[in-house]
């Protein structure tokens, strides 16, 4: 036997034993404290040296001596900003003269969505029936959609979530009863979620030790979520289950190909997309419903 490693961490030996135990490469570990020594057999040293070299450079360590960029890239409050929108919109338009005209005028209306106006799609987002609804989806989208742009960077990670909230709610509509309408964020908190458990299982899609169990672990936990927060007997469960399948089948692309968020202009570009095509909604609803939607 010879050492592979010395003075390692126990956390550092556990991590490199599973790499090695996962290449079938034969291995024992010893020590205590922050002396652990990693040690294999002769003739399967250049392997289990090119097994943890993979490793490492899949899980570079972070620098101390860049605080201010680390706690920068694991810091994102946009998700706080979603919520007062939602909040915004809700006030706005339960202190309308006609409420409900609204919920006409801008619902995901499934017989609407199928004669063309998939603007709806958009703006059913932004409503939401009653201080619970709103309260409880401002909440989650707080909290998964600063999530996720802690990852993407906030105008790509908001772009995909709206992007999954929109797509969700229309493939609900193709698929529900002509007389189904839907309203509510939370096709998009789904979306995130979604989002999400794509990221946590492609994280180290080039790691090949921990093979399957990586993925069907992150899509347990967000069929979990799903399960926990989205199945309630007065939720609107297909709008959930598509918007979080939208999102994962986004996020596969994304994970892949964005390790860490772009560049301030492209975000910014990404930002502006998104609040165009939320604006461009409302006004496509607004020429349509004008007449019967009182004024705000």
């Amino acid at each position: 036997m010879i050492a592979l490693h010395q003075r390692l961490t126990r956390l550092e030996a556990e991590s490199y034993a599973l790499v090695l135990s996962a290449a079938g490469i034969p291995h024992e570990l010893s020590g205590a404290g922050d002396h652990w020594q990693l040690w294999v057999p002769d003739r399967w040293l250049s392997q289990a040296e090119s097994q943890i070299e993979a490793y490492q450079s899949e899980n570079p360590p972070v620098s101390d001596s860049t605080p201010a960029q680390v706690g920068k890239g694991h810091r994102n409050f946009s998700g706080i900003l979603a919520a007062l929108v939602l909040l915004a919109a809700h006030l706005a338009i339960s202190g309308s003269a006609d409420p409900e005209a609204y919920l006409k005028a801008f619902g995901a209306s499934a017989v609407r969505i199928r004669g063309g106006e998939i603007y709806r799609c958009a703006t059913a987002l932004l409503l939401h029936g009653d201080w619970g609804h709103l309260v409880g989806n401002m909440a989650a989208l707080g909290l998964f959609g600063s999530l996720v742009c802690i990852q993407t960077g906030s105008g790509l990670g908001w772009l995909l979530i709206m992007a999954s909230g929109v797509g969700g709610n229309l493939v609900n509509a193709l698929l529900r009863p002509v007389g189904f309408i839907s309203i509510g964020a939370s096709t998009a908190v789904f979306g995130a979620v979604g989002l999400l458990a794509a990221a946590a299982a492609l994280a180290g899609h080039l790691r090949r030790p921990l093979g399957c169990r990586r993925y069907l672990a992150a899509l347990g936990g967000g069929v979990a979520l799903l399960a926990m927060l989205g199945a309630s007997p007065k939720s609107d469960l297909g709008a959930h289950l598509f918007g979080f399948a939208i999102g994962i089948l986004l996020g596969i692309p994304t994970a892949l190909g964005v390790r860490r968020p772009p560049a301030g202009p492209w975000q910014a570009l990404w930002g502006i997309l998104t609040l165009l095509g939320i604006t461009a909604a409302w006004m496509a609803g607004y020429w349509r419903a004008a007449p019967g939607v009182g004024s705000l």
